[in-house]
């Protein structure tokens, strides 16, 4: 069973304005990338996950000069992380703007993932597309450097990413699909906070945001309602979020996205076949765990040029799927994210079915991470700073907003059938045939996954997997 969920979000303070001149609006033009043929997705099973976006400690990271060029970012030579935006790109017009926005919440992944992994050892999981929306939603608020920095890393200006998601967010809403998905956002106002009418328009049209007042001078009520709204969108799966401790007077707004997922596999594992077998670790010590089997005909095929395996696991309904990556075990999952970009991970989806003996072992993983650190670290600094130029979020007693914390928790569960006591009965088990499969795939050393959006082809979750067992 997988199960995910993620909540993701930015507490705005306000501060005593600065002596400076907040530069003129940025107006930049569309960098809009080129056309692409829709990527070919896969199918679904069990999920849900649960982000959150608390404050955390990590390794300090060097920022190279952010350039023009390849997303995604890249070792250096002395071990440093470069941020490597989206490449400038040609106009499109407005049809476009929905196949551009799966590059953008994909390079935003795999940007997160290599950035995470830089600062910590263990496993790992975040939402690419819950970050990406948030981060969507309040550049439509921005303007000047801080626009500028979130245009950079989201490859797409405020009025594309407005139109992109009015799109999704409307296909998840109408979606008839077996498996359960569910995101939302809500921006939470003070009392006194005047919101500016064209950000709560924008947020209410097109990213179908709730705008709910709260008084952020009580912050143990301020708190209930927030984390209220979180578990009942979470199906109580994440029933806290924020503590009263994270809120007091000089809290304006907090911006929350959060996004859940319940699914069932297409052809589910079957419980007896499961068995023991070793894990080898990155440090070279070995672990013995569960790990699922299953022959079936499913999309694989190997990345030569980065020396990996790819097999995908539809979920039924075949509307969402997952994506397990496994590297070269000389090469490691840090080698194979260095060179990792969105299109090359996208490109997996079109690898084509065979018949595969799969083992995979079954795992829980859990990740806190400080969002702020990690921004920072993409390009993402000036909305964190006294400098952010915020203003047209909206006006409290003229004092100028910025970003004071921005937390992501998530947990990923996966095993044999799905999630519900339902599915156990849904499904007829499937027997392992004894014919010599065309590929053997078998996850017994670190590894990556990804759970696919089929429909849409966008990275819902994305997450490394070092230690099964943890």
């Amino acid at each position: 069973m997988l199960l995910k969920c993620f909540i993701l979000w930015f507490m705005i303070n306000y501060v005593q304005p600065q002596n400076y001149l907040l530069q003129n609006t940025y107006h930049p033009q569309d960098q809009n990338s080129v056309k692409r043929n829709p990527v070919e997705v896969e199918r679904s099973k069990e999920i849900s996950v649960t982000t959150t976006v608390q404050q955390g400690n990590g390794k300090k990271l060097t920022n190279e000069a952010l350039s023009k060029g390849s997303s995604a970012t890249q070792q250096s030579s002395q071990g440093q992380i470069v941020f490597r935006p989206q490449a400038s790109q040609p106009q499109v017009t407005n049809a476009d703007k929905f196949n551009r926005l799966l590059y953008s919440v994909t390079n935003v992944g795999i940007n997160l993932l290599k950035i995470i992994n830089s600062m910590a050892t263990g496993n790992v999981v975040v939402s690419p597309y819950s970050v990406s929306s948030l981060l969507s939603l309040l550049q439509q608020g921005t303007s000047g450097t801080t626009q500028e920095e979130l245009t950079r890393v989201l490859g797409m200006t405020p009025e594309a990413l407005a139109a992109a998601y009015s799109r999704i967010t409307t296909d998840y809403k109408n979606r008839n699909s077996h498996s359960i998905m569910k995101t939302a956002s809500n921006v939470f106002v003070g009392e006194y906070f005047i919101i500016n009418s064209d950000f709560q328009r924008i947020a209410q049209e097109n990213f179908d945001s709730d705008i709910t007042r709260v008084s952020f001078g009580r912050p143990d009520l301020a708190a209930r309602d927030i984390n209220k709204w979180v578990a009942s969108k979470t199906l109580q799966k994440i029933e806290k979020i924020i503590t009263s401790d994270a809120l007091d007077s000089s809290t304006q707004m907090v911006l929350v996205n959060a996004i859940y997922f319940k699914g069932l596999w297409e052809v589910p594992f079957r419980v007896e076949a499961t068995r023991l077998s070793e894990f080898h670790l990155s440090n070279g010590a070995t672990k013995v765990t569960d790990f699922m089997r299953m022959r079936h005909s499913l999309k694989t095929g190997v990345d030569q040029t980065a020396k990996a395996k790819v097999v995908i696991l539809p979920f039924e309904g075949n509307q969402y799927s997952l994506m397990v990556i496994l590297p070269s075990a000389s090469d490691g999952i840090t080698s194979f994210l260095a060179n990792l970009t969105d299109a090359r991970l996208l490109s997996y989806l079109s690898f084509p079915e065979e018949e595969t003996d799969l083992e995979l072992p079954k795992f829980v993983v859990r990740g806190d991470t400080n969002l702020e650190i990690v921004l920072r670290n993409m390009g993402i600094a000036t909305m964190f700073s006294s400098y952010a130029e915020l203003n047209t979020l909206g006006t409290y007693q003229g004092y100028t907003p910025h970003i004071s914390s921005a937390v992501h928790s998530a947990v990923l569960s996966i095993d044999e059938k799905g999630g519900s006591a339902a599915a156990a009965t849904a499904f007829a088990a499937v027997a392992l045939s004894y014919d010599e499969p065309s590929t053997y795939f078998k996850a017994d050393t670190p590894f990556i996954v990804v759970l696919w959006d089929t429909k849409s082809s966008l990275p819902l979750f994305i997450a490394k997997i070092e230690d099964p067992t943890q």
